[in-house]
């Protein structure tokens, strides 16, 4: 239906089975339905004689290749962080499905894997693999991630002293802004650490529409397990801190504490903030276990 609908192809097509081979003249096809790793018709094929695995939307990665294709010629290491903002963006809201699909290949020889995006992984396929087996558990660093929107400078001045808070615990923390970075990195800094602060003014009574959009794709996404914080700001009439707070609810993640101000944030508001920070460093260091 997919072909006709998309492409007009309605001769000359046969849905192969689940496990069906396909003798192709000294190459052999196998074919494996992972579905729900991003589309519900989504097959992995194993070419059986050079042991190559054609995984499709499984274990692939953002990020142009500059020139190169094979995981054996660049630093793996400065891709990894690509692989897990594909993963966060793409894949990440089917974890139990990604589970299943690593489940079900497990038993093959696998010698290289040529995902539909990314790297191809000749070098080193288990080490893909173990990342992706990794994230779709929702694994995490014992760190904090910060994501607020600011109109004015004033919450971002709180964003700042909730990080010193956070610094001063001995915890690692990435400060970002949702007004100016692109959702998916938010996305993936978030699924990366297990602390979570967010920072937002009110703007018609609710969420600054930045930080209002990073929260509903994490929804989306089903992130889970986060130690959370959460601030803001108001003018005439406060809200964004009750409405993330309303949603922080609703995805059963643990929240230590909020801080609302009103206006420009006064130093007793800004030793506020810093103590949020502290509090949520010390949940994570004693939740989350070392990476």
């Amino acid at each position: 239906p997919m072909l006709a609908r998309f492409y007009g192809i309605t001769e000359g097509v046969r849905a192969v089975s689940d496990g069906e081979s396909l003798d192709l003249g000294g190459k052999t096809l196998r074919f494996f339905h992972i579905p729900f790793v991003h589309w519900p018709e989504t097959m992995a094929t194993y070419e059986e004689t050079q042991k190559v695995l054609f995984s499709c939307d499984a274990f692939g990665g953002f990020r142009a290749l500059d020139g190169v294709l094979f995981d054996d010629e660049v630093d793996v290491a400065e891709y990894e962080d690509e692989a897990l903002r594909y993963f966060s963006n793409i894949v990440g809201m089917q974890s139990k499905a990604v589970l299943r699909a690593i489940e079900k290949l497990a038993d093959l020889a696998i010698e290289v894997i040529a995902p539909s995006h990314g790297l191809v992984w000749r070098k080193d396929p288990g080490h893909i693999v173990e990342l992706y087996s990794r994230w779709a558990r929702i694994e995490a660093r014992p760190e904090v991630t910060i994501v607020f929107g600011s109109m004015y400078g004033f919450t971002a001045r709180m964003a700042e002293a909730v990080a010193r808070g956070i610094a001063e615990e001995g915890v690692p923390v990435r400060v970002l802004d949702a007004g100016r970075v692109h959702v998916s990195f938010l996305i993936r800094e978030a699924w990366k650490r297990k602390g979570l602060v967010i920072g937002a003014p009110t703007y018609d009574t609710g969420i600054f529409p930045p930080v209002e959009y990073f929260l509903r794709l994490l929804e989306r996404k089903r992130l889970r397990d986060r130690v959370v914080g959460l601030f803001g700001s108001y003018g005439w009439k406060g809200g964004s801190v009750l409405k993330m707070r309303e949603r922080v609810e609703a995805l059963g993640w643990e929240l230590v504490g909020e801080v609302s101000f009103h206006g420009a944030p006064t130093p007793e508001d800004l030793a506020r903030a810093r103590e949020l920070g502290r509090k949520v460093a010390e949940r994570v260091g004693a939740v989350a276990p070392e990476a």
